[in-house]
């Protein structure tokens, strides 16, 4: 929905002038855009942990994912993810036509904006990826030690689907990422069509 009224919508030539004398939409996008996207790495990582520690530590369960402590966690992924959406601010975000891509879309006009993004998108995003690939193969190699009846082995066969799908999707949001950092900061159509295709995907 973001995207839909934030970049389809401009591309369409809807809004446009609108927009081009109100910077604060463009403001409002890349806070919500990284917000949304931190929250979801974020939620993807506390349920292969959440997984992981159902499996390998059952009888701790409660502890560690009482209702009071999810919330606080929950609470902490919306400060954290807002963090880094408010992050984008100093940046001078704006609506214009982007040479690049050709499209009326919002910018972020600061230069300094590529070490930025940098950090979230291909650091902090590339260690959460990380992070929930080894919480899910750890979740399946105890899953596979404590495997004795056939309930187990179907519930192994579906973690295992899971893990493979939350993999090829993690994969292929940061590889979105990398791909758009090195469109943006070296300005190679090639990547832009691959971002483009990621984009789809």
């Amino acid at each position: 929905m973001t995207n839909y009224i934030f970049l389809v919508l401009p591309r369409w030539g809807f809004f446009n002038n609108f927009l081009k004398n109100n910077n604060w939409m463009a403001t409002v996008f890349y806070i919500l855009t990284p917000q949304q996207t931190t929250f979801m790495f974020l939620i993807t990582l506390l349920i292969s942990i959440n997984r992981y520690i159902a499996v390998k530590y059952p009888l701790s369960y409660e502890t560690f994912f009482s209702k009071s402590k999810v919330v606080i966690i929950l609470l902490s992924f919306v400060i954290l993810s807002t963090m880094i959406g408010l992050g984008n601010i100093p940046f001078n975000p704006s609506y214009e036509i982007f040479d690049l891509f050709g499209y009326f879309i919002p910018i972020l006009k600061s230069k300094s904006v590529i070490y930025y993004q940098f950090f979230y998108t291909i650091i902090l995003f590339g260690m959460i990826s990380i992070a929930t690939c080894t919480f899910n193969v750890m979740a399946i190699l105890t899953i596979k030690k404590l495997n004795q009846n056939g309930n187990k082995q179907k519930r192994e066969l579906y973690y295992i689907i899971y893990s493979i799908f939350i993999f090829i999707t993690v994969f292929f949001v940061e590889a979105y990422f990398i791909c758009r950092f090195i469109a943006l900061k070296y300005k190679i159509k090639f990547f832009i069509d691959i971002n483009y295709f990621f984009n789809v995907v």
